[in-house]
């Protein structure tokens, strides 16, 4: 089984397999999340990296802190810059 750098695979007591991704960018704080299968962990992480890289990731405990409002207003932001 090929599992790619910052993937690691667990096994819990029960014998459940899960995959745990981490990903660790220079900048941004670290991200993990755990997932039952490894393709989903596997394009998750691609697509989360290819997010950060491009400065579109909004990490979930910032989402939650942040207001339609302020969606609207970054959006706008980037329409203006074009």
């Amino acid at each position: 089984m090929n599992i790619p750098q910052g993937i690691d695979r667990r096994v819990s007591k029960s014998g459940e397999v899960s995959y745990r991704v981490r990903i660790r960018m220079k900048g941004n704080p670290p991200i993990s999340k755990t997932f039952k299968n490894l393709t989903h962990a596997k394009r998750w992480k691609r697509l989360t990296e290819s997010n950060i890289e491009k400065g579109e990731y909004l990490s979930h405990a910032l989402s939650e802190s942040k207001t339609l409002s302020d969606a609207i207003e970054q959006v706008s932001c980037r329409s203006c810059s074009l």
